[in-house]
């Protein structure tokens, strides 16, 4: 009783790292004797198994999934590999089955997983660990409150620029984490605020709300999604008390945007092909309402399988059918059919390596810079992939199987190390990695892996060299011009005063 009494907060925590442990061991006996039961080739069930060991062990070496770099690499290891395992499994499906090259597929996973790691592991060293981020953890209520209207503002003449209102604006198109800043300073104000008992308030309405509208006006579902995840996620970690109601309302928003915002999405992008707000504005409407009214009816469709003679699209749909967001995240089909084409057609060298560094100079500098990806460069080399005159689709791949399209098994052990290392480094020094009560990694959690994981070599580059310095930049000019605008109070010191007066 007396222990009972004595408890301390830290006592009554659940212990994350021993049930990441074991979490991962479920995973690895769950994986192992189901895919050795029906009848998997033991080596690639073995290359599974290091690939889970080798990522849990490059997440833990960024201090876990609550640190942006950390979330980077999880979110790496989930979508290329470990998800589509564990689905194989519950599906009753072979994993090794439909690959070209299985065993060296997943081998070339796993080293790539191994240069991660050992860049990850350079970056514990004391130089990096004592190094100070440019973007520090802010939470006082006078600066956040100059930092909302000033982020907000900005994204929404971003968002009048892309939609052909302001010509002289549509520089900002290319300032895409203007959104999920205005979304994140603005839940970190209203929960810090309200002292964590309100979410929403017009400032996040208005952060959330035009992601969206532009989401549809424009068909993409990207970040219409990632600012409703970002308010949620920020709202977590800066201690806004989720009650059941919030809960069944995330929920209920999240299966309004797989039931109908992604299905949309799909339909809408192949059939808008205007470029201005007022160009689609109509057509956007009718195509909504249509999904809204009868929703099973897109999501079918995007189940639509190919020709029975398309043999080489047929193996595309790892699962058997056509399933878009759990293709989504079994990106070993893609390394799988870029290996094999590599094995007919060569390899390119620095082709699309190149692409990168020129898109980071100037236009001004090179006005014959040409704006479209290598992403279907790429596809287009593996049958099945993309469309032959498709260069609007920007395909899902990563920078593994590029890597190996390049120069082969070389590329796979020096480019994810480098690019890893670069990336890391950058984005180290850009923006402090711990999440809790930090609203610049809150604001970053969810695209920054993304494109960390989806990207070609050509925007790990741009990320690297254009994007991380320039986020850097103007997160540290609007700080500065709030620390202009308010008196020098701080609510750390604020908070802790509050307490012992409290305690006293």
């Amino acid at each position: 009783m007396t222990r009972a009494l004595t408890l301390r907060d830290s006592d009554m925590r659940p212990d994350w790292r021993r049930i990441s442990v074991l979490g991962l061991v479920l995973y690895i006996l769950t994986v192992g004797i189901g895919q050795l039961a029906m009848g998997t080739i033991p080596a690639f069930t073995g290359l599974v198994i290091v690939y889970a060991i080798l990522w849990a062990t490059a997440v833990w070496a960024h201090g876990g999934v609550l640190t942006l770099l950390g979330a980077c690499t999880a979110l790496f290891g989930a979508q290329h590999v470990l998800v589509s395992q564990i689905a194989k499994v519950f599906l009753g499906q072979r994993p090794d089955i439909p690959l070209y090259h299985p065993v060296e597929t997943m081998a070339i996973n796993a080293v790539a997983m191994a240069g991660l790691l050992a860049a990850a592991m350079v970056l514990r060293l004391p130089f990096f660990m004592k190094a100070k981020s440019i973007l520090q953890p802010e939470m006082r209520l006078d600066q956040l409150r100059v930092m909302t209207l000033v982020f907000t503002v900005l994204m929404a003449v971003r968002y009048i620029g892309a939609a052909g209102i302001g010509g002289p604006l549509r520089f900002l198109i290319q300032f895409d984490f203007l959104t999920p800043l205005a979304v994140a300073c603005a839940t970190a104000y209203t929960v810090l605020e309200s002292k964590g008992k309100r979410l929403l308030s017009p400032w996040v309405i208005i952060s959330a709300g035009l992601p969206l509208v532009s989401g549809i006006v424009f068909s993409q579902r990207k970040e219409a999604a990632y600012a409703f995840v970002i308010l949620v996620l920020t709202a977590a970690l800066f201690g806004f008390r989720f009650r059941t109601v919030h809960i069944l309302a995330v929920g209920a928003v999240l299966a309004f945007f797989q039931i109908i915002i992604f299905p949309y999405a799909l339909y809408a992008r192949s059939e808008i092909t205007g470029r201005t707000f007022g160009s689609n504005f109509s057509q956007a409407t009718d195509m909504f309402m249509e999904v809204l009214q009868n929703p099973r009816k897109f999501q079918e469709r995007a189940k639509d399988p190919p020709p029975p003679s398309n043999y080489a699209k047929q193996r595309l749909y790892y699962y058997g059918e056509a399933s878009p967001t759990l293709d989504r995240l079994s990106l070993i089909t893609t390394v799988d059919i870029l290996v094999h084409s590599a094995k007919n057609e060569g390899h390119t060298g620095w082709k699309t390596i190149s692409r990168g560094f020129e898109m980071v100079v100037p236009r001004a500098l090179n006005p014959d810079k040409n704006p479209i990806g290598t992403s279907n460069w790429l596809a287009r080399r593996g049958t099945g992939l993309v469309g032959p005159t498709d260069f609007k689709t920007a395909i899902t791949m990563g920078f593994v199987s590029e890597a190996f399209v390049a120069f082969g098994w070389t590329g796979v052990i020096l480019i994810p190390f480098i690019t890893c290392l670069a990336f890391f480094t950058v984005f180290r020094i850009a923006v402090h990695p711990a999440m809790k009560n930090n609203l610049w990694s809150c604001a970053f959690a969810i695209s920054l892996p993304w494109v960390f994981s989806e990207g070609t070599l050509q925007q790990q580059v741009i990320q690297v060299i254009q994007n991380g310095p320039l986020i850097a930049v103007t997160g540290a000019i609007i700080v500065i011009f709030a620390n202009t605008m308010v008196t020098k109070k701080n609510l750390n010191s604020e908070t802790a005063a509050q307490a012992r007066m409290d305690r006293a």
